[in-house]
């Protein structure tokens, strides 16, 4: 199969992408402020790319909050056959009931193979930390995983 990869570092050019086949996806909106309401743009957004191995978001200094967290979660619920996920969501400061709604949502990415998921400097505390347990626990072709909370 032949990946087809995009780039996106504008949420406006990902909210009018007209394209979904991509298998490979790139999204860097680092320092963009896009808040609460970005995570619920991205959310909808994501949904449209249903063939998705590859995914790579960058949110860094975002202000995302709880409810933005809530709604990156709720688009990984779509990606089955995802296998590498790079999840960048450092400083953006959320809860840790949201962060654990995160952590559990990586359950249903069944062929995931790779993980990277920094979310240094929010406020994921332990119950983050055992629902990621809880989750990576299920998740059996995990091989290689780079998990950075501090």
């Amino acid at each position: 199969m032949i990946q087809n990869k995009k780039y996106y570092y504008d949420i406006n050019d990902l909210l009018n992408s007209t394209q979904s086949s991509q298998t490979d996806l790139h999204i860097d909106l680092r320092s963009s402020s896009i808040g609460s309401e970005g995570g619920a743009s991205l959310n909808s957004c994501l949904t449209n790319f249903t063939n998705l191995l590859n995914l790579k978001i960058y949110l860094y200094y975002n202000s995302l909050g709880s409810k933005g967290a809530e709604q990156i979660g709720s688009a990984l619920l779509n990606f089955s056959k995802l296998q590498t996920l790079i999840l960048q969501l450092r400083d953006n400061p959320f809860s840790d009931t949201s962060a654990a709604d995160l952590a559990n949502s990586l359950e249903s990415c069944n062929e995931l193979r790779n993980l990277i998921l920094n979310l240094d400097y929010n406020q994921a505390g332990m119950l983050f930390a055992q629902s990621i347990g809880n989750a990576l626990e299920k998740c059996s072709n995990l091989c290689t995983l780079d998990l950075s909370l501090q």
